[in-house]
């Protein structure tokens, strides 16, 4: 008994050699000069910062690179060259775009080759801090005319209990705007409403949306549209929030 476990051990110390070697030759093939790009400080009112990285191929045989991932779309890389022959340097651009990314940048972008088709060869590093918008208007990602929001949905998750979500909304106009819904359009169980009731002009805002699961009837619509009335639309589409219940 004790023979059979030797040579199971022995059997399975060399299998873990074997892999052990071939993901060294793997990872050994692209040679980077560094695999951390920092792009020190930069503001989030920055439209985009680039970089670029530089690798040689250190195997004797022509790479193919297969694919380039990154882990969020506000980055995007380009390969210079997607065969890179035996022994050449070749470079890999990227760039990242800060807007609504404040604070520490963690970024990631994965490269694969022909040697492995499901694991990435390489991993890059991004790093870097970003500042605060110094534009109010930077933060808000949808705009309807001079009515800007954070976000056009929302979900009520779970029917068991009251919920309440808010979405932050920018007034840019000259105007104090107060908000509704048209009547009849509001489902049972959802109560709409802004804080502050009026919207200064050039001022954030809450649109507050709050859900009676007492009121709202299981089985009845789970998904619907909400037209915001109140804001000037003359310059864009009317404010359209999509609500889901879950």
């Amino acid at each position: 008994m004790k023979r059979i476990l030797k040579y199971i051990a022995i059997g399975g110390s060399i299998a873990l050699g074997a892999i052990g070697q071939a993901c060294a030759q793997q990872s050994s093939s692209l040679q980077f000069e560094t695999t951390e790009y920092n792009f020190g400080t930069i503001s989030e009112d920055t439209t985009a910062v680039y970089g670029t990285m530089h690798f040689t191929n250190r195997s004797d045989k022509d790479l193919v690179i297969a694919r380039v991932l990154t882990s969020c779309s506000c980055v995007e890389a380009q390969l210079a060259d997607s065969i890179v022959k035996a022994g050449a340097t070749s470079s890999i651009h990227f760039s990242f775009k800060p807007l609504n990314f404040p604070g520490h940048i963690n970024k990631e972008i994965y490269i694969y080759t022909d040697q492995a088709a499901n694991t990435n060869t390489e991993t890059l590093y991004l790093t870097g801090f970003v500042t605060p918008t110094t534009n109010p208007l930077n933060e808000f990602r949808y705009s309807f005319g001079t009515f800007y929001a954070k976000q056009k949905q929302i979900r009520f998750r779970g029917v068991d209990q009251p919920q309440v979500e808010r979405i932050t909304c920018y007034n840019h106009s000259d105007q104090s705007l107060s908000l509704s819904v048209a009547p009849g359009v509001l489902p049972q169980g959802i109560i709409f409403s802004t804080n502050p009731e009026v919207i200064p002009p050039h001022a954030k805002a809450e649109m507050v949306f709050s859900f009676d699961p007492n009121v709202w009837k299981a089985g009845s619509q789970t998904s619907f549209s909400l037209p915001i009335q109140g804001a000037d639309t003359s310059q864009g589409q009317q404010p359209i929030i999509q609500i889901n219940i879950e």
